[in-house]
């Protein structure tokens, strides 16, 4: 099958072999909800974050349920501080129940940072959760812990997880801006896409078991960081969030504990006014968008803004180009 060829797949139809495929992993109706959400978002701003989780076995993968011991609970309440215990629960699941409680608490107290612990795999994009929260008129910031797969500045062996952040500042209607990256040169879904598809890696994003830098995806043992050294002090930083500071053990390899930190708060949080706070935020994306663009640009984007346009105009469309070896593969696991 040539990689490189795309097909044109329905909204309607993307969404029912999501919940059907869900359905035959033996998800109960409620996760299979919350599961199909995240997916979709995931599918239509990016895609290394969608319908792979759904075909593509391996660490905190969805396609391997981990039967859940236990409902995501608080186990402390601090007021602004909330401790999630997620049962060993799905990560999308449990991060889903950590967003609306941060929405609760931020909305009644203005802040609101919530830790999250034993949750059992990968939490999709963050971009949706940040968004859920922003939609809400707050200010979310989330990020996301997983088994090492990273190596630090230097090093040739895995010691972070891919370390995720996002970030969603709330408009007058609507998320204004909506910003979700991995920390890694490259997510670990990212280096399945282009394996699947039998593509080259971007130079410089992955070691091979040696250590020596490869272009191969099949061969990526380890991913590195994004810029160098900054990009892995950044993720030093995302790595104490997510696991020393929550208690979650994803870095010392136990897939049944991955970890996640949220923080929520209203704009108006420093008392400026919420009017005062959003004429300043639009002078800043005025400020942005108004920049002069250089060679090769024929403007300057706001952070995310390419990705939620592209979102917009594939719900628009009500259909999207997909890989057609993503969504035969699919069909014949659902239909199988």
């Amino acid at each position: 099958m040539q990689s490189g060829r795309k097909v044109a797949v329905s909204l309607d139809e993307l969404k029912e072999l999501i919940e059907k495929r869900l359905a035959k992993l033996k998800y109960n109706e409620q996760e299979i909800q919350v599961i199909k959400q995240v997916i979709l978002y995931s599918q239509l701003v990016d895609g290394t974050q969608g319908l792979l989780k759904l075909l593509v076995d391996g660490v905190g993968s969805i396609t391997q349920p981990n039967p859940s011991q236990y409902a995501p609970h608080v186990i402390y309440d601090g007021g602004v501080a909330l401790r999630v215990d997620g049962g060993s629960s799905l990560g999308m699941v449990v991060l889903d129940f950590a967003t609306n409680k941060a929405i609760e608490r931020a909305t009644e107290l203005g802040l609101a940072m919530v830790g999250v612990f034993h949750s059992c795999s990968s939490t999709g994009a963050l971009g949706y959760y940040v968004e859920k929260i922003a939609s809400k008129g707050l200010v979310g910031i989330v990020s996301s812990g997983s088994t090492p797969t990273v190596a630090a500045f230097g090093s040739a062996e895995r010691n972070f997880g891919t370390n995720p952040l996002a970030y969603a500042i709330p408009g007058p209607q609507e998320p204004l801006v909506v910003y979700d990256a991995s920390t890694s040169a490259m997510s670990f879904w990212g280096v399945k896409s282009y394996e699947m598809e039998n593509k080259p890696l971007p130079d410089d994003v992955a070691l091979d078991s040696q250590g020596k830098t490869t272009r191969d995806a099949s061969l990526a043992q380890v991913l590195k960081t994004f810029g160098g050294a900054k990009g892995s002090g950044i993720s030093f930083l995302l790595e104490f969030l997510n696991g020393a500071l929550v208690g979650s053990a994803s870095a010392r390899g136990d897939t049944s504990n991955w970890g996640s930190f949220l923080l929520a708060f209203q704009p108006d949080i420093f008392h400026l006014g919420k009017e005062q706070v959003e004429q300043n935020t639009m002078e800043l994306v005025d400020r942005i968008r108004a920049c002069r663009p250089c060679e090769g640009y024929s403007q300057v984007f706001l952070p995310g803004e390419r990705s939620r346009a592209k979102r917009k105009a594939i719900l628009d469309q009500n259909w999207i180009s997909l890989s057609a070896q993503v969504i035969e593969s699919l069909r014949i696991l659902v239909n199988d």
